[in-house]
């Protein structure tokens, strides 16, 4: 995994460092010498194909496609890990006598530091990967698979909140039990589909989530750049 990481990061620097070179002389042609073998700074296999500009750019596509699919394994696997720290961390907690509504305390922040974002969103992330492991396994093999990103997961999530467990669990499979199918639907219709069925399993639950939705609307003023303000309406 880190020789992976390794290699992809040298191989955008590389080319970071090639549109720098260009850009300083303009008119002088760039050469590109092939790395050694066993380099750290070695792209990922494969290579990028030495003769047909067509061929060059086929390979292109296809490690943009290749690369999707890494990320969204790699989400899969990140909620996979995730959610299996809660529950050893909240075991460990029970084990040295912390009472049970302060069990867990402390890991969303863990997966917050570890995946480089704030506490706040660190939660959500927590949140989302317990849904996925023990409520909504379709999602996550859909993810792990690449026909979701990490985004369009958070969606389904987002959209089956305020459903029973069983109902949830039966959106899950209905929306990603064939993960194929979700390959190519974007946001919107993503959210439609979901939406749709949840009305169908329980419109008395989108109901109170709408009327809740009411009261918790705000309006903020936040300090912006330039002497300029942000205004926010939820």
């Amino acid at each position: 995994m880190q020789t992976l990481t390794v290699r992809l990061r040298a191989f955008t620097l590389d080319a970071i460092g090639a549109s720098t070179a260009t850009a300083a002389h303009p008119n002088e042609p760039t050469t590109t010498s092939p790395p050694n073998e066993g380099s750290a700074t070695q792209p990922v296999p494969a290579l990028v194909p030495a003769a047909d500009p067509v061929e060059v750019d086929a390979w292109r596509v296809s490690m943009l496609t290749e690369l999707e699919a890494l990320k969204a394994a790699a989400c899969a696997a990140q909620a996979r890990l995730a959610a299996q720290l809660a529950s050893s961390q909240r075991a460990h907690q029970r084990a040295a006598g912390v009472p049970a509504k302060h069990c867990g305390r402390g890991v969303a922040a863990q997966v917050a530091l570890a995946r480089g974002e704030s506490p706040h969103h660190g939660g959500k992330l927590l949140g989302a990967a317990e849904a996925l492991l023990t409520e909504m396994p379709h999602t996550l093999t859909a993810l792990a698979h690449g026909s979701l990103n990490e985004w369009r997961a958070m969606l389904l999530i987002r959209e089956s909140a305020c459903l029973t467990r069983t109902d949830r669990a039966l959106l899950d499979e209905q929306i990603s039990g064939d993960h194929t199918s979700l390959r190519g639907v974007g946001d919107r219709r993503l959210v439609a589909r979901a939406r749709t069925f949840a009305q169908r399993l329980d419109a008395a639950a989108l109901v109170r989530r709408a009327r809740r939705a009411e009261t918790e609307r705000t309006v903020t003023l936040r300090p912006a750049p330039d002497l300029m303000t942000y205004l926010t309406a939820l």
